[in-house]
């Protein structure tokens, strides 16, 4: 709806070929905008820290998710750490010792998930994690609804791209066709004396005078 009020508000606001340029400039910000919304609409939550962990401590973080939604995660440290992932059931999905791992997991399961990092070395671990959350969609039906409206926003922009450079096109070719002004006939030289106006001095004198009364001019 945002994208036709914003067609709208540029056609009544803007006028003349820098203000098709601004239409089009503006259409197209806000579909972009629309599009990465629809696109992000389905994106959860995420966490991103940066941990100290002292030797013989550890960090846990839970992330709570719905079965069906995929956790993506990455981490890396300046020590090694003893890397552990479990499931809401207890079931552990990784165990590894590492400074760094990256990968994803899909939930079977609703509730949370935990991420541990356990510090058993002798010196301080600093850790930076990031784990995100995708909610994904639900349902066939869902997606199907969601790549249509992308579709529908992505003929709006289509058409809203050609109906203004069909206008710019046109407004051109009215400027080009616009009728020249008057014509004026281009001025006839007069015999010297035929208006009985003297061209020197500019004396008004007899039509069958040939000499200027007052300069002296010879008209004949």
């Amino acid at each position: 709806m945002w994208i036709v009020g914003t067609i709208m508000l540029n056609i009544c606001l803007f006028d003349g070929s820098r203000g098709y340029i601004m239409k089009l400039a503006s259409i197209l910000a806000c579909s972009i905008f629309a599009v990465m919304m629809l696109m992000f609409a389905s994106t959860g939550t995420n966490a991103n820290a940066d941990i100290v962990i002292q030797p013989g401590f550890e960090h846990s973080h839970d992330t709570h998710v719905t079965a069906g939604e995929t956790i993506t995660y990455f981490w890396f440290a300046d020590a090694d750490l003893h890397f552990t992932i479990r499931s809401p059931t207890g079931t552990t999905l990784l165990d590894e010792v590492s400074r760094s791992d990256a990968g994803s997991i899909d939930a079977t399961v609703t509730g949370d998930y935990t991420f541990t990092w356990a510090n058993e070395g002798a010196s301080t671990a600093n850790l930076d994690f990031t784990v995100n959350m995708f909610d994904g969609f639900e349902t066939v039906e869902d997606a199907a609804w969601s790549f249509l409206i992308i579709g529908i926003i992505i003929v709006v922009i289509i058409v809203a791209i050609v109906i203004i450079l069909l206008v710019v096109l046109l407004d051109g070719k009215k400027k080009e066709t616009q009728p020249a002004g008057p014509c004026t006939a281009p001025l006839v030289a007069q015999p010297a004396g035929a208006s009985g106006i003297c061209p020197t001095c500019g004396s008004a004198m007899a039509s069958d005078t040939s000499f200027c009364a007052r300069c002296g001019t010879r008209i004949r």
